[in-house]
């Protein structure tokens, strides 16, 4: 049973990291990119629930909210414009509870003695905390916080950034279990130093192309 649950993860993490280098090149439109986008999302639970059960909590909820970014990501580029469904607000709010643990996860680790860990939990905790409390007051409370909330590209620019940071939690996840450095801190933090130098470059991108200010 183990086995089976191993050989589904690593099956699971190989297509999701394939499917987003394959999103990421190709161009971004056209039959073959939703039906990738889709795939992408769907095999991000099979992930998150086989590296439940044989991984750590820690990478788990790493993984959960690398799941959010997936999900807000396709519901993005499935409207076309600002999350207002249900399912939206609902999935808004259990994102928010998913950084709440992971917050308490941080103060539970430093509690401990864990510092390393604790600091990796705390840097997350702010990264995502950042966005998915966001998310909380434009899609629940139809608040227009974001710069470019009102631009009419708004859904293409949270699109892209969203998919890309989901690939960011696959990788992280992914060093942190291979551990290809030395150091744990640098093994858990440098796809996100990397991961943003990407979007930067990505953003300045796309808001010149749409005319963004």
């Amino acid at each position: 049973m183990k086995e089976a649950i191993l050989l589904t993860h690593t099956i699971a993490g190989i297509a999701v990291f394939a499917i987003g280098v394959i999103q990421a090149i190709l161009p971004k439109r056209g039959v073959l990119h939703r039906i990738l986008g889709r795939t992408y999302v769907l095999i991000w639970f099979p992930l998150i629930i086989s590296g439940g059960i044989i991984g750590s909590w820690i990478i788990t909820a790493l993984g959960a909210l690398g799941l959010y970014c997936a999900l807000t990501g396709w519901r993005y580029a499935n409207s076309k414009k600002n999350l207002e469904h249900w399912l939206d607000k609902l999935i808004a709010i259990l994102g928010g509870l998913m950084v709440l643990a992971l917050i308490g996860g941080a103060v539970y680790l430093f509690y401990l003695g864990a510092v390393e860990f604790g600091v990796i939990m705390a840097v997350f905790s702010v990264i995502f905390g950042s966005f998915v409390f966001t998310d909380l007051r434009e899609v629940v409370f139809g608040a227009k916080v974001r710069k470019l909330s009102k631009h009419k590209m708004y859904w293409f620019f949270e699109h892209y950034g969203r998919m890309y940071v989901s690939m960011i939690a696959a990788v992280t996840a992914f060093s942190a279990i291979q551990q290809p450095f030395g150091n744990q801190i640098v093994n858990w933090l440098w796809p996100t130093v990397f991961g943003t130098l990407i979007l930067v470059y990505l953003g300045n991108k796309y808001k010149a192309k749409f005319g963004v200010v």
